[in-house]
């Protein structure tokens, strides 16, 4: 409370001693401003990037959805010494697997502010409890803060800090800084405050794995916050409790984690290795190496773990027992993929020296590592023993026990080479060799049947007898050839023996390719080649020509994308033609299309007027969706009956029609989606009181029109007219800022005729510039609406002619810079009255007179919020529905290009002092309600969006002019 109130006392001292220079500095504008210097200070920089007016405040809640249910969240607004000042309650928002806050519009006093999010924790390895977690933030420095596991983790570090005198960001950034270091983190480049990082997941998880390392979250993360206070972790038995639980559920704790978070990879694994090596002095994690646990601490005391390796992760499992017979059985380059060893009852058992496996145990409970030794079978000890069988040794023999085998090669089987067992009796040792001599030959071994068959002899069944009674297929007339047997059709085809043979024989197909052979052969057989000549089967959608081919005249597969346009042409051409009287939307089907549907290598067709001469013309793949709308739109009900309101639908093209009424009638007429909004809302306006400048001057409404959020405000037109405008989410928030400006607090007369009358006098308008008669300095000038606008700021200075610019004016940079940006004023020179006229009210309103020339050129003046707003809702209605003000920003200098850019030729392009991100224009509103308290009200244009807002800052903010013609 000392250092609370010594604060607001050394606020206190400032205010008279930098009141002359620079102004006064108050409690409700108190901002930080620090980088990586963590010394203790007395001096606070004023400045903020987000306004703390009218704000809305809103951010992402940074928990896992499968882990945490919110319920609802709350925000404390709290002074320097991060005392609670205020509250207020915000709402939960879902939008599928994100969930974020959000807090209705509110005036802030102070920056900083915490938020709290209560919600159900549950998971498999927890119970069931009530949590909340918190964030601390200076919501002038960050425009949507975030809460999350971490944001929370850091709230007692970051009041330690504070109250230890550290000035609130250097606070913040340091304890993130020590966080990490404590978590063994990576430190972020950036050093961004903890509510604005998106921290990988990767790092996260190890911290829930320790908070649900025994069932008691809420519980371990009260105590992992205090044990971080002070930027350590001290409990020890916490963190080989953690360990033994990471060495003991490894999986079970990874399968969790990735349930929780789908982001999840092995990637923190590498996290939780650093955390096992440090609670168990352990050394860094290398392939292979056996360690032994030495902390008594330890359930695992004294026993074996061993390095193994997945998807770039090293971490120590525990050594198995097979292992300690054979050896660690990990993944490594030195070994062979497979080792085989015997132990002494001689049973063979293998290792694969792969990645780290794993799979369900053999109840099916948990999951457990699958890298150990496991018992060989025959044909895995077989195939090590007798080698490598590939195309370098086909038909070359080895044995094994008392078996001789062949290294065999078959394309048709899944794996090509294997060992083949010959034996000493087999069926080609008594029958002969099977080969395409004797091709679907029978013969009796043993009163048994066999088929010499492609691969060998087989026993013979149904099919192959049937097969061999078949005549052989002669390649000079079998090529249309087809039958079937027991539903399995066949045609005569080459089919291959082996790599570099093959033979002209029966081969087994589908019906498709049987039912095509057989279409193809009951048509008239091919006399000569025609390229235009197609025949279609429909029943396979396929389309072939006479062609020749290597000599050969016949049928062939043409491509559809060919054959169909020219049939389809054909067609079109026998059917009535189109005339005066057609129904131009009419769709004509081509017959060989594939379906009635949308594919884009089927042909529509529709009747087209060209210059008088009807035809038919093909509809683009791109238009058949609404000439199909069209055709149906015929048979809508929708304008049958009366209705007392417009009626419309959105058919299932995606296209809009409503009832346009004619001759007393009405007819469904097609309509785009911004000419409906415009129908609507002209219908919804109509049905409105009409707009009262003296008792609706602050009336706004809201209505949703088509699954779209519009606003409706009493406001004046670019014409100058009080009447109900349409805008969108941006117009009313700078409606609102326009109401705080312009209601009582603005307290100066609407100047004199007389006044106003010798102003206009001089400064003309020639070819789209005007020059100031002052300095002669030339501006370009645009015409927007019913306005007047200069397209350039203005620069000009001149101390002996306005002693008020004196200190109260600069450039961004250098003098170089005011010829590129112009000058940068403070209210009072743009106002063009003394500075301490500011802190007196009575002379405030002596000398100033709405409109207030200014600095202006005479003939101009500053620029109100409603002029300003008039500006924007004009560009509004003329910018292709892009929004409020939108089209106003130049094509060059933005860090990120505008998306409607200089549309209006307004260029308002950032100045230098803001690097390439912001640029601010003065207004005639301030206010001036409160004795020695005065705010400026800004026009803003921002990188990061298109859409201008109304700014609020204070009496050291400098501004950009654009004069505007009175």
């Amino acid at each position: 409370m000392l250092r609370f109130l010594l604060k607001r006392s050394f606020a206190f001292c400032v205010f008279f001693v930098s009141v002359f220079f620079t102004g006064c500095f108050y409690e409700d504008t108190y901002y930080e401003n620090a980088d990586t210097d963590y010394s203790i200070v007395n001096y606070h920089d004023l400045s903020g990037n987000y306004p703390l007016i009218a704000r809305i405040l809103e951010g992402k809640i940074d928990i896992p959805l499968n882990a945490f249910v919110p319920n609802k969240v709350s925000l404390t607004v709290l002074d320097s010494s991060l005392q609670a000042v205020d509250s207020l309650d915000g709402t939960i928002v879902m939008h599928g697997d994100m969930i974020e806050y959000k807090f209705p519009i509110n005036d802030y006093i102070y920056p900083y502010v915490k938020i709290a999010v209560e919600g159900r924790w549950r998971t498999p390895y927890t119970a069931e409890e009530i949590v909340s977690f918190e964030t601390i933030s200076d919501i002038s420095d960050v425009e949507s803060p975030r809460v999350s596991l971490m944001t929370h983790v850091e709230i007692l570090m970051l009041e330690r800090l504070v109250r230890e005198g550290y000035p609130f960001l250097a606070a913040k950034r340091k304890s993130m800084r020590d966080m990490e270091k404590a978590l063994l983190f990576s430190l972020d480049s950036v050093a961004l405050p903890t509510e604005s990082l998106d921290r990988a997941y990767d790092e996260v998880a190890f911290v829930y794995a320790f908070l649900m390392r025994d069932g008691r979250f809420k519980k371990n993360l009260n105590a992992f916050c205090k044990d971080l206070t002070d930027a350590s972790l001290d409990d020890s038995v916490a963190i080989i409790e953690f360990a033994d639980f990471i060495i003991s559920e490894w999986l079970s704790v990874d399968s969790l984690l990735n349930k929780m978070n789908n982001r999840g990879s092995t990637k923190k694994w590498n996290y939780f290795e650093n955390f096992v090596e440090r609670a168990y002095g352990l050394g860094a994690c290398k392939i292979g190496d056996v360690v032994t646990i030495g902390v008594e601490k330890s359930k695992f005391y004294g026993d074996s773990l061993v390095c193994d390796y997945v998807y770039n992760a090293y971490f120590f499992r525990r050594f198995l027992e097979n292992e300690k017979h054979f050896g660690p059985c990990v993944k490594t380059r030195s070994l062979p993929y497979l080792e085989i060893r015997m132990d002494s009852d001689s049973l063979f058992f293998a290792c694969n020296h792969n990645d780290a496996q794993y799979g369900l145990s053999e109840d099916s409970i948990q999951l457990e590592f699958k890298n150990d030794w496991y018992e060989a079978d025959y044909l895995l000890v077989r195939n090590y023993y007798l080698g490598t069988c590939d195309r370098e040794f086909v038909n070359q023999k080895a044995r094994y026990l008392d078996s001789i085998f062949v290294c065999t090669y078959n394309s048709t089987y899944k794996e090509k080479f294997f060992w083949k067992n010959e034996g000493t009796d087999t069926l080609s040792y008594f029958m002969g060799e099977c080969n395409s001599n004797n091709l679907w030959e029978i013969k009796l071994f043993k009163k048994m049947e066999y088929v010499c068959t492609l691969n060998s002899w087989m026993p013979a069944n149904d099919s192959l007898l049937f097969l061999s009674k078949q005549r052989p297929c002669d390649k000079k007339i079998d090529s249309l050839r087809s039958f079937s047997y027991n539903s399995v059709y066949y045609v005569c085809d080459d089919v291959k023996i082996d790599s570099w043979h093959s033979l002209y024989t029966f081969k087994d197909t589908t019906k498709f390719v049987s039912d095509s052979l057989s279409f193809i052969a009951s048509l008239k057989p091919c006399e000569k080649e025609d390229s235009l000549r197609y025949v279609y089967d429909s029943t396979y959608n396929r389309f072939y020509h006479c062609a020749i081919k290597k000599n050969v005249l016949k049928y062939y597969d043409a491509n559809e994308n060919v054959a169909r346009p020219i049939m389809c042409d054909q067609f079109v051409e026998t059917i009535e033609h189109c005339h005066a009287d057609s129904d131009t939307l009419a769709i004509i089907y081509c017959p060989y299309n594939e379906s009635q549907g949308t594919r884009n290598n089927n042909r529509f067709y529709h009747c087209v007027n060209r210059n008088g001469a009807f035809r038919y013309e093909v509809i683009s793949y791109s238009d058949y969706p609404i000439y199909k709308s069209f055709e149906e739109s015929k048979n809508s009900t929708l304008c049958e009956g009366t209705s007392d309101t417009l009626r419309y639908v959105k058919d299932r093209f995606g296209y809009y029609y409503y009832c346009a009424e004619s001759n007393n009638s009405h007819k469904i007429t097609f309509v785009n989606k911004n000419d409906l909004v415009e129908l609507l809302t002209e219908e919804f306006v109509n049905n409105q009181e009409a707009c009262d400048s003296r008792s609706e001057r602050w009336r706004i409404l809201n209505r949703r029109i088509l699954n779209d959020n519009y606003y409706f405000v009493c406001d004046y037109d670019g014409a100058n007219n009080f009447r109900l405008i349409r805008g969108d989410e941006w117009y009313a928030r700078a409606y609102s800022v326009r109401q705080k400006a312009t209601e009582p607090r603005e307290f100066w007369g609407i100047c004199r005729n007389e006044r106003i009358y010798t102003s206009k006098m001089t400064t003309d308008n020639q070819n789209g510039y005007i020059i100031d008669s002052r300095d002669g300095h030339r501006y370009r000038v645009v015409t927007i609406g019913n306005q007047i606008w200069m397209a350039e700021n203005l620069n000009y200075y001149d101390t002996l002619i306005t002693p008020n610019l004196k200190e109260s004016t600069s450039c961004s940079v250098d003098e170089n810079e005011c010829n590129e940006t112009g000058r940068l004023y403070l209210w009072n020179a743009l106002a063009n009255i003394p500075r301490d006229y500011l802190k007196n009210r009575d002379k405030l309103k002596e000398s100033l007179c709405a409109p207030i020339q200014g600095i202006c050129p005479e003939g101009w003046h500053i620029p109100s919020l409603d002029e300003w707003s008039m500006l924007f809702v004009h560009v509004m209605n003329h910018n292709d529905y892009a929004g409020y003000g939108v089209g106003l920003k130049a094509s060059k200098g933005w860090a990120v290009s505008p998306k409607n850019s200089d549309l209006f030729a307004f260029s308002a392009s950032p100045v230098t002092w803001t690097s390439n991100k912001y640029s601010y224009f003065a207004s005639a509103n301030a206010d001036f309600s409160v004795d020695s308290v005065f705010n400026s009200y800004a026009v803003r244009f921002r990188y990061d969006n298109d859409y201008p807002d109304f700014y609020v800052g204070t009496l050291n903010r400098s501004y950009s002019v654009r004069c505007v013609k009175d």
